[in-house]
């Protein structure tokens, strides 16, 4: 009985291990056969698969048009990826396409060379206080004469020429640049100048005139430097100058000349010579071969 059951085991495994013979190389036949002829598997369907040409695609050429002028200069034309060569001006905050160093000198057949803005001092200094709030004592510094004066607020101090109208002290907690707060002071004096008949504020900060000179070098040996201010005028050999603005920030004078025995008018912005050749000193001439780059400035970009 037991060799019964030991044949029949032993002939059940035997069709087994046929049988999974013959499924492999069933399936094996299929797969090659499938891809010798582009069919899908079984999985995807039974449609045959049909090879398409691919489209060459479709190209144009553009067309680029002409590179149009600058809105602040109609000679400005600047083509894509060309540098173009301009030059900056810090004192008027103007790009321009000349040179400053074709420019020096424009000013020296104008008949006038400007030499120098000068503002001067107020005659009354801030000078500090002393006392406790509801009884500061003031001090001021006349600047012409070197004297000092003194006075609480609504006190007149006739000898200068003024009173005292109001004077404050602010403190605050301040911090700076992420360190340690430290305390930081303000101080507002108000003063009546009987002289002027006006209103001045004063401070730590040095106070000037609201009016501004400016210094003009007149090519004419007969009257030498001369100062003037704005909406004055002087006469020359040259014609007539008159001074129509004065802008002290910017540190420029606009002059209009009306030349002698006619009645052409030119009119030049001028500026300091001791500014113009600190400004013009590193500015390249556009009309000049641009200078040799050192490569190791240079930049490769990969493409």
């Amino acid at each position: 009985m037991k060799r019964y059951f030991d044949r029949a085991a032993l002939g059940i495994a035997a069709a087994a291990f046929l049988g999974a013979i013959a499924c492999y190389f069933s399936f094996a036949g299929h797969r090659r056969t499938s891809v010798a002829y582009g069919e899908p598997s079984s999985v995807a369907g039974t449609a045959r698969y049909s090879p398409q040409d691919i489209s060459s695609g479709h190209s144009e050429t553009a067309v680029w048009g002409d590179p149009p002028a600058q809105s602040w200069d109609s000679r400005a034309i600047f083509e894509i990826f060309t540098p173009p060569i301009i030059f900056y001006n810090p004192r008027n905050g103007e790009f321009t396409l000349e040179s400053p160093l074709s420019l020096r000198g424009s000013d020296r057949g104008f008949g006038i060379e400007l030499v120098d803005l000068r503002r001067e001092l107020y005659r009354l200094q801030y000078e500090g206080y002393a006392g406790d709030e509801g009884d500061y004592l003031v001090l001021l510094r006349n600047e012409v004469t070197g004297a000092g004066s003194r006075g609480r607020v609504g006190d007149r101090i006739e000898v200068e020429g003024y009173s005292i109208v109001s004077f404050e002290v602010h403190r605050q907690m301040v911090e700076r640049n992420g360190g340690t707060p430290v305390m930081e002071e303000t101080v507002i004096l108000v003063i009546f100048d009987e002289r002027a008949r006006a209103e001045i504020a004063l401070g730590p900060e040095p106070r000037y005139n609201p009016v501004v000179e400016a210094v003009f070098r007149v090519q004419d040996a007969s009257l030498g430097n001369i100062s003037l201010g704005a909406g004055t005028s002087f006469e020359s050999d040259r014609g007539r100058f008159t001074v129509l603005e004065i802008d002290f920030p910017a540190q420029s004078v606009t002059v209009e000349k009306i030349v002698s025995g006619s009645e052409v008018r030119e009119t030049l912005r001028l500026f300091p010579a001791k500014h113009q050749d600190a400004d013009i000193q590193s500015v390249p001439n556009p009309r000049e071969e641009p200078p040799e780059v050192d490569p190791s400035d240079s930049f490769t970009f990969p493409f």
